[in-house]
């Protein structure tokens, strides 16, 4: 299933970059009013704004249909998008699209499976399979998870106005954990729309407490990206620039496609720091007089220190969790060793086995240990084989980087680890981001078992 929700992720995180982006460029370009900022101010601010907006709400779509896709192939997209729809429809959110790409894909592949005549099987990818799974789905979506989520909304107003008049902390726990669970979606909606009506009651101190977990989740995510690059793909430290920039100025949703590739992980992280921020900025007094989240609202803000207090405490305690969560789950892969450091060992050997084995082996050892990552380097040249590796060594390691323009002796005693196989020149070349690269995203080099 990861692998089903990393490939709708992949689909997915240029709409929420460049949604984002220009949804951030028109808030910081609004001018701010009791309402929220001022999206029709200027030409400029509502283009950006619509286009924003526009990008944001195929995310969506996107999402659940390239879910679907990785399940069941092409047939599964048009149920996919569809599912994504209703999902952003109903107020479902980012939630209801997961559970509607993979209810989409399955439901296809399941009907794929079923025999037919031979002279329906001609139409079934390009007819039958999209209209029945999607009637499936669509009904499904629209007659069974919708009512669900109505009810849940209500209630869950009703108990805010409840906790309002108790509690603060626990109301602050609550709004914070309600911003972030969903990103967006029908319980994040909840808390704001609750705290949004607080102003119009005259007590802007709820909308304080959302507008700090608003934008905790981005900016933690961001954050953790940049404090380990080294234990993220390329493309999530891609999305982790975009999750900054989002955070700044209050969109939620960009932290979705780290929640969407690992809900189980990321979700209770963004959560605590969410729920530790609001806490600290209803404790503190703070109100916000505007709808809106992140820092671009700070001049219409009561207890402004407080408040960007809550919002750095909250995002540390996401970006902390965050990594150690990141580094149990790559300890327990095998990606990294103890202290952080990934076990290494490599073999070098060009034609001449003169020079350029010996160059590779050196760039290669100079630049895991400057990354802070253990290796040990065979060197198979005109000397023959010096500093071979043990059967200890080999074991210890999570993965083999042969930099090599040659066949090499005793291949069989990598049988059991990984193996990155590039040539003697990019070793030589670019050793620090190839041993970047094999840390953060080996998959995606040429490997061997």
């Amino acid at each position: 299933m990861r692998q089903h929700l990393l490939t709708g992720v992949s689909y997915a995180i240029p709409f929420i970059a460049c949604g984002g982006v220009m949804l951030a460029a028109a808030i910081s370009l609004a001018p701010m009013t009791p309402t929220g900022p001022d999206f029709e101010a200027t030409l400029v601010v509502r283009t950006l704004h619509d286009l924003g907006t526009a990008a944001l709400t195929l995310m969506l779509p996107v999402l659940a249909g390239y879910i679907a896709y990785a399940i069941a192939n092409r047939p599964g997209l048009v149920p996919g998008f569809v599912g994504g729809w209703i999902a952003s429809e109903i107020g479902a959110g980012f939630l209801g699209a997961l559970l509607a790409g993979l209810f989409a894909g399955h439901v296809t592949e399941w009907i794929k499976r079923r025999r037919v005549p031979s002279w329906v099987r001609p139409v079934m990818p390009i007819l039958i399979l999209p209209i029945l799974a999607t009637t499936v789905v669509g009904v499904s979506m629209l007659w069974i998870l919708g009512p669900p989520i109505a009810a849940v909304m209500a209630g869950a107003t009703a108990v805010l106005a409840d906790l309002n008049a108790g509690n603060r902390a626990v109301l602050g726990l609550i709004l914070g954990g309600m911003i972030a669970i969903d990103m967006g979606g029908p319980i994040n909606k909840t808390a704001f729309f609750f705290g949004a009506a607080m102003i119009q009651e005259g007590d802007p101190r709820i909308m304080g407490a959302c507008a700090a977990a608003i934008c905790t989740p981005p900016l933690g995510l961001g954050l953790a990206t940049l404090v380990r690059r080294t234990w993220w793909t390329s493309e999530e430290r891609e999305a982790g620039v975009a999750s900054l920039t989002m955070g700044v100025v209050g969109i939620t949703e960009g932290a979705i496609p780290f929640a969407a590739a690992d809900p189980l992980r990321v979700i209770p992280c963004i959560m605590a720091g969410s729920m530790v921020a609001s806490a600290i900025a209803i404790l503190a007094g703070v109100g916000d007089h505007a709808p809106h989240g992140g820092l671009i609202v700070l001049p219409v803000i009561e207890q402004k220190v407080a408040y960007v207090l809550a919002i750095v405490v909250g995002t540390a305690v996401t970006a902390v969790a965050m990594c150690a969560v990141r580094y149990r789950a790559q300890r327990k892969s095998g990606r990294i060793g103890k202290g952080g450091a990934m076990k290494i060992v490599a073999v070098t050997a060009c034609p001449t086995g003169i020079a350029h084995t010996y160059m590779a082996a050196e760039h290669l050892g100079k630049s895991a240990r400057a990354l802070g990552h253990q290796i040990k380097v065979e060197t198979q040249g005109a000397m023959g084989i010096e500093n071979e590796l043990s059967e200890r060594d080999i074991r210890e390691a999570q993965v083999a980087i042969f930099a090599i323009d040659i066949e090499i002796e005793k291949r069989d005693r990598f049988k059991a680890i990984k193996v990155v196989e590039v040539s003697v020149q990019e070793a030589i070349r670019d050793a620090n981001g190839l041993i970047t690269r094999v840390v953060a995203e080996p998959e995606s080099l040429s490997l061997r078992a």
